[in-house]
């Protein structure tokens, strides 16, 4: 999942298509620095060990005495303000308590804090007994210890006592569902047809038990199920005549959908809590989905299970456009359910950028099909032709798929006739290997993309280091890359620029640098055998100008595009990218961040 995570979360579209558009982590390729000093491996801000030092434990429990009986102390929202000493309190006196950890600097904290306390406005007017609170972590390290905080920020809620980690989206309207699932029944009862049709007008999806008795193994299985679920609504009926109105004889679980068939029954006699999930999971997901804000955080979740993706992409906007593309897809995507997941991607998004370029995509050649597998090692599939669609070519692609009679594709651009002319010598998918596996001499190497700024900046940079090379070029070969446009097997990266230094041992050392002719000497003067001897100047002229020269862009396009760059990416959440949208909403130096950031 780790590619597709960060692909999508660079557009601000996470889905399951990309799972590995070139990046190892997820998290890095979303930039979620947890910590300022963006160590992902251990989160806890206070975890030192100072020598020499007691711990004063008189003031401990002075502080712990007065928590006891102290007034609590709120923000200017009316979030609880929590610590260590008065934490436990708080669960005990608090029948729902949703908290987030977070440090002051984290910028994702500073991303979500809108849509925290927007939520939190939107459910307090509703929801008795909820009480939203924050706790900063800078210091509170016993507590981070004893919850098992490891990154921010972390969203956690307690209902009467009862500990449940949030796994929801970031945005305040995937807040508010989440919590106002996990603070009513999983299944609200039902005790009348038009209460039930009432649900189904206001819903795209519903899950109905249908249950003689609530309190037979069966209702008690699907209650569970419906309390791990909070993706759309789960109802219980017990009701004689409502069985009958909806032609019922025996127990069963009903999806009622306005997609695809509008009704899916599942008998519920006899079944396991797997057996349920497995249902649900393949009726309450369309056949053919677009890909939206709305959806996303479902997509993912099927791209779990789903490990092969048809993907149409096309202009909605684009009056030449084939109509009906979706019933184009249905007879396939019916074939293939849950084998198979079928997305429609509207490339008039310029958030789609990157997909487009991950798979190759023209846009004077749509609508065009790909398929992709990320299943052990990433595959891409495409036709002999872009530019036309029917049911006839979907279904002969897929089943050309299905049969193993596609050959998997990589991008490669032409490699230029006078590719070593210069002192940086030009790379493709073509000649890569060959060059920077060459046992003669190092290779030292930049893997960019045309339409990051940071690449157009450090690009003169690598340029001059490379002539200050020249006479050991025996010693020591520089090259670039566009790893857009290029793909080389088993070369992974989490943003651009990336340098990688091939020495001739065999062995690759990324250069982790500010992006200066000193760093960048005295890297290789390290590691690659060449020793160069040069006066720097001390003004720091040689480095990357207007702004930090270690900023980067993801490789996902996360904090750069063609328009623009921020220097923050989306926040990654959770290990699978929660919360890319947020900056959608709050973009990074808007006065919403900068307010959040003051607040916090």
């Amino acid at each position: 999942m780790a590619r597709l995570v960060y692909l999508m979360v660079g557009v601000a579209v996470l889905t399951v298509a990309l799972t590995h558009v070139r990046a190892a982590e997820s998290a890095a390729a979303a930039g979620a620095d947890t910590t300022p000093e963006g160590d992902h491996s251990d989160t806890n801000p206070a975890n030192v060990e100072v020598e020499g030092e007691e711990e004063d434990t008189s003031s401990a429990e002075e502080s712990e005495e007065h928590a006891a009986t102290a007034p609590w102390k709120y923000d200017k929202n009316d979030i609880l303000i929590l610590n260590q000493h008065n934490f436990d309190r708080a669960i005990d006196e608090h029948e729902h308590l949703f908290v987030v950890f977070f440090t002051p600097t984290c910028s994702q904290c500073i991303q979500l804090h809108p849509h925290f306390v927007e939520a939190w406005k939107s459910l307090r007017e509703r929801a008795d007994g909820l009480q939203f609170a924050k706790i900063d972590c800078t210091n509170e390290t016993a507590l981070l210890l004893h919850y098992g905080i490891t990154q921010y920020p972390t969203l956690t809620f307690f209902k009467s006592q009862k500990e449940k980690m949030y796994d929801g989206g970031y945005r305040s309207v995937d807040i508010e569902a989440w919590v106002e699932k996990r603070m009513g029944a999983p299944a609200l009862p039902i005790e009348a047809v038009q209460t039930l049709e009432e649900a189904r007008a206001e819903n795209d999806v519903i899950a109905v038990g249908f249950f003689r008795d609530p309190d037979s193994v069966s209702a008690i299985i699907y209650l569970r199920v419906a309390d791990a679920v909070h993706d759309y609504p789960f109802f219980i009926v017990r009701d004689q005549e409502l069985f009958e109105h909806y032609d019922l004889t025996d127990d069963t679980v009903v999806v009622f959908k306005k997609f695809d068939d509008g009704r899916v029954d599942f008998p519920a006699g006899d079944y396991v809590a797997d057996d349920l999930m497995e249902f649900l999971r393949l009726e309450t997901f369309p056949l053919v989905s677009e890909l939206t804000m709305e959806n996303v955080w479902r997509v993912t979740e099927e791209a779990n299970v789903v490990k092969s993706h048809f993907l149409v992409f096309r202009n909605a906007s684009d009056p030449v456009t084939p109509a009906g593309i979706t019933d184009m897809l249905l007879p396939a995507a019916k074939k293939h359910k849950g084998q198979i997941l079928f997305l429609m991607i509207d490339m008039a998004d310029r958030r789609m950028f990157h997909m487009e370029e991950f798979f190759g995509v023209r846009r004077d050649r749509v609508p065009a099909m790909r398929i992709f597998r990320y299943e052990g090692p990433t595959f891409k599939f495409r036709p002999a032709e872009d530019g036309a669609i029917s049911e006839e070519l979907v279904l002969q692609f897929c089943d050309q798929f299905v049969t193993g009679k596609l050959s998997a594709f990589q991008l490669s651009q032409p490699l230029p006739e006078d590719w070593d002319a210069a002192p940086v010598k030009v790379l493709t998918a073509e000649n890569y290997q060959e060059v920077v596996l060459n046992a003669e001499r190092a290779v030292f190497v930049m893997l960019y993309a045309p339409w990051c700024p940071h690449c157009q900046l450090t690009t003169p940079i690598f340029e001059q280091l490379a002539a200050m090379y020249e006479p050991y070029a025996d010693a020591i070969l520089f090259g670039k890359m566009d790893a857009t446009a290029n793909e080389v097997e088993d070369l992974e990266f989490a943003s651009y620029p990336t340098f990688y230094l091939y020495t001739t041992g065999g062995q690759r050392q990324q250069f982790n640098g500010s992006r200066t002719i000193d760093e960048m000497v005295s890297f290789l003067n390290e590691h690659s055998g060449v020793q160069l001897d040069v006066d720097l100047p001390e003004s720091g002229g040689h480095t990357e100008p207007d702004g930090d020269a270690s900023e980067t862009c993801s490789a996902g396009g996360g904090d750069c595009s063609e328009e623009m760059a921020s220097k923050d990416t989306p926040p990654a959440g959770s290990a699978e990218g929660k919360g890319a949208e947020l900056t959608n909403d709050t973009p990074d130096g808007s006065p919403q961040q900068a307010a959040a950031k003051d607040e916090l």
